[in-house]
């Protein structure tokens, strides 16, 4: 059982297991990830230690595929989906944090930035202009040109 519970309207597994046809992954929060093959039968597992949540949301997170590798996202105060473009992926978390990484095999942080704020939504992304929404204030990051072709 996780360390935390999980919000009542739903059970203790992340919203959605993922599969790449032979094995299936799901995440468990604190309780850790588990693959099976498709037949049922447990292939590995892997625990992360404790976790604390916030409002009964649950500990779990649908896991991903990405070629050969699974991704479990662990970092609690991300709250968003996060969004890729022009091969950068950015993570935007509930205090302000942004992440960029490379859309890429390897992993590598490009960037780190803190705003002066809070976000729940999701980042979007339109031309070459970044925005973020909080509760009551609206952010248009992004390059600004004087050539209205660009």
């Amino acid at each position: 059982m996780p360390h935390e519970g999980h919000q009542p309207d739903h059970g203790f597994a992340s919203y959605s297991p993922v599969t790449d046809g032979s094995n299936v992954w799901a995440s468990f929060g604190s309780c850790g990830v588990y693959c099976f093959d498709v037949n049922g039968e447990h292939q590995w597992s892997q625990e992360f230690g404790r976790m604390t949540i916030k409002t009964m949301f649950g500990e779990g997170s649908s896991p991903a595929l990405a070629s050969n590798a699974l991704i479990v996202v662990m970092v609690r105060d991300i709250y968003a989906s996060p969004v890729g473009a022009a091969g950068r992926v950015y993570f935007v978390g509930r205090k302000g944090v942004a992440q960029v990484i490379r859309n890429a095999e390897t992993f590598e942080i490009l960037a780190t930035n803190r705003l002066n704020d809070e976000f729940d939504a999701s980042p979007a992304i339109a031309g070459n202009q970044l925005f973020l929404k909080r509760k009551r204030s609206f952010y248009c990051i992004g390059r600004t040109t004087r050539d209205p072709d660009k």
